[in-house]
């Protein structure tokens, strides 16, 4: 397929309204490429190819890419001339090149969890502020997180990232209810086989997490309130968020969902100002895992 094809140049966000991980690897392999050519370049800054600078300036890829998630593509610029390409330029063939390409190698990945966990906050922080603004501190951060995402464990390591080992050794951490203390070793040993330059975390569980999980400006590690105002934030979910409200047609008196139990119900009598706001959301606390005990082995 041609440059032609570059559909998701255009398909800046997804079905929920949020940045789509198509668009950013399309975004990703467009910076790989520009950055190959040292002659349309200018002392390593590539051209911004955005509605608003429209290829005028030279810019750093990095902002270039942050101006590409904000304002998206200048139209019809499917061949990138001003970053060198030619009609006989196949650079991109093994890259994300295409439409096609892009969603075939398309999966759930670290990259998506990300944008996915802060859409409705780094994202739509600085895609609220004008363009010409520098990435403040939490912009800095949530690239910084996506980076983390795409960083090899060691140079030519391709079967995991940093993010990658960090997030599946707290998973086995947390299966198997491992001490910190374990944890932390293992963590440690991980860093002394490996090769020497490599990218591997310090051992403390808490930097871990901190880092690349629940980091958010308030330092909270359980982000509620994020989570349910992007729920809320698109169509394609608003409506599963008041579906307990709605008649579904079922027998009186058979439970077909919580709203049916005699617990909602009695909720719904005791405070009756914030049941009638269909919008309001109720939480059930799961304790699974939870020791009360720290010396104890079980939980």
């Amino acid at each position: 397929m041609t440059n032609t094809d570059r559909k998701w140049m255009y398909e800046q966000y997804d079905d929920r309204g949020h940045l789509s991980a198509i668009f950013f690897n399309g975004v990703k392999a467009f910076a790989e490429f520009a950055s190959s050519k040292p002659s349309h370049m200018d002392e390593g800054r590539i051209k911004c190819p955005c509605k608003n600078y429209r290829n005028r300036p030279f810019l750093d890829v990095d902002v270039v890419k942050l101006h590409l998630y904000k304002a998206g593509f200048v139209q019809n610029y499917k061949s990138w001339d001003r970053q060198g390409e030619t009609l006989l330029d196949n650079t991109l063939s093994d890259a994300d090149d295409t439409y096609t390409t892009l969603h075939e190698q398309h999966a759930p990945t670290y990259t998506e969890m990300i944008l996915d966990a802060t859409n409705s906050d780094c994202l739509n922080g600085f895609m609220s502020r004008p363009i010409e603004e520098e990435p403040n501190i939490a912009d800095k951060k949530f690239f910084d997180m996506l980076k983390a995402a795409d960083k090899e464990l060691w140079s030519g390591c391709k079967k995991a990232t940093q993010l990658s080992v960090v997030s599946r050794l707290l998973n086995i951490k947390s299966d198997y209810r491992m001490l910190e203390q374990c944890y932390d070793t293992i963590c440690q040993l991980i860093k002394d086989v490996i090769p020497e330059e490599n990218n591997m975390v310090q051992t403390e569980i808490k930097k871990c997490v901190d880092t690349f999980l629940y980091t958010l400006e308030n330092n909270s590690f359980f982000p509620l309130t994020p989570r349910l105002k992007r729920l809320y934030a698109s169509h394609a979910t608003a409506g599963s968020m008041r579906w307990h409200a709605t008649n579904h047609g079922h027998d009186f008196g058979v439970m077909c969902r919580s709203a049916d139990s005699e617990a909602w119900k009695h909720f719904d009598n005791t405070y009756p100002s914030f049941a009638s706001e269909t919008r309001n959301v109720r939480l059930g606390l799961c304790t699974d895992g939870f020791a009360p005990y720290l010396n104890s082995p079980q939980s």
